[in-house]
């Protein structure tokens, strides 16, 4: 099955002064290191990197890139996008569109094979799926299911389950996220004034497309976000 993975790295961390966050080194190895070795293993058809331009100036990350990827597209960001939702749309556009989409946020690591997980939604014949874990923190984005497991609403930073999504979002196809993330940005749903990418399942939902979930324990899921939480991550897991 052709897939493409689509890393989201342009986001400003201003808890980081020095480097963007996939830099930050656990056991010997940067994020960026981690990331190439856990989702290259399902052997992506097309794989890019959206960083700004500015880091890729000043990190020399084209060089990088080729040393831990060669195969890496990166798409540059000129500025702020005006949310992941965005930046996603940006770069989804410059992938093949029949194509599997695996969206990843690099500021957070998430434990799970991911092999079997994306057969998994094939194999239910899911026409998007996401990752979730229990929590009622409202930082999170959260998915609401039917009876039969089925997510029928998604809302960003509002608990309305206990079911709070990972930054990992498939779709069969990647036009169905460009399709939903337009639709989205039309009907201007923003929070906290930014596009996210989780509320475009809703989109897909309204259309009659199959969006599922696959639930993960609280400790396979590590946001990266701040120093605390990526000395916890080093200390835990590494």
């Amino acid at each position: 099955m052709a897939l493409n993975i689509l890393i989201l790295a342009a986001g400003q961390d201003e808890t980081l002064t020095d480097s963007p966050v996939y830099f930050a080194e656990f056991g010997g190895k940067t994020l960026l290191e981690l990331f190439f070795e856990k989702y290259t293993v399902v052997e992506p058809t097309d794989i890019a990197l959206c960083c700004l331009k500015s880091d890729i100036q000043r990190f020399h990350l084209d060089h990088v890139i080729k040393l831990l990827s060669p195969k890496t597209n990166i798409i540059e960001i000129e500025k702020d996008t005006g949310g992941s939702g965005c930046t996603a749309l940006f770069g989804a556009c410059q992938l093949p569109q029949q194509n599997e989409l695996l969206i990843v946020s690099a500021n957070e690591f998430v434990n799970v094979d991911l092999g079997p997980a994306l057969d998994d939604f094939r194999e239910r014949q899911l026409d998007g799926g996401t990752f979730t874990f229990q929590s009622t923190n409202p930082r999170y984005s959260f998915v609401k299911t039917d009876e039969n497991g089925s997510v029928i609403e998604v809302a960003q930073k509002n608990p309305i389950s206990t079911s709070a999504t990972v930054g990992l979002f498939w779709y069969a196809r990647t036009e169905y996220f460009i399709e939903a993330a337009k639709q989205m940005i039309i009907k201007n749903a923003r929070t906290d004034g930014r596009f996210f990418i989780a509320p475009a399942f809703n989109e897909m939902i309204l259309k009659n497309k199959h969006v599922g979930q696959t639930k993960i324990g609280q400790s396979d899921y590590w946001p990266l976000k701040t120093a605390a939480q990526r000395k916890l991550f080093e200390e835990r897991t590494l």
